[in-house]
């Protein structure tokens, strides 16, 4: 793994301090392939190493043969994983995107995790 640009280790005092933290919604965006999963994949472990509680989603991509074939929803708190998006054409999803298929059912239980 290439170090990221802004590793999580750079970021504000607010996020490293736990007393700190509001709550709040934190956004990642980047062009794609940029290592956005990735960066938040390391900050999770940082904070999970910190002592910290863990709570949100994150969408990593889901590799067969070297070829990303979709996507899952990845509850940090409690570690459950559940498939968000196939291709489109492919079996599962329900919910059209342009090259993806979204699955409703998951994307309402990230909303109630």
């Amino acid at each position: 793994m290439s170090p990221s640009v802004n590793p999580p280790g750079a970021l504000p005092a607010s996020f490293v301090f736990p007393g700190e933290i509001k709550p709040g919604l934190t956004l990642v965006t980047g062009p794609r392939d940029a290592g956005k999963t990735r960066w938040c994949m390391e900050l999770a472990g940082r904070a999970r190493a910190s002592g910290m509680i863990l709570r949100g989603l994150v969408s990593p991509a889901v590799m067969q043969n070297g070829e990303k074939v979709g996507y899952d929803l990845l509850d940090l708190g409690s570690g459950e994983r559940r498939r968000l998006a196939y291709r489109r054409g492919e079996a599962g999803g329900d919910l059209a995107m342009t090259n993806w298929q979204m699955a409703a059912d998951t994307l309402l239980w990230g909303t109630n995790s």
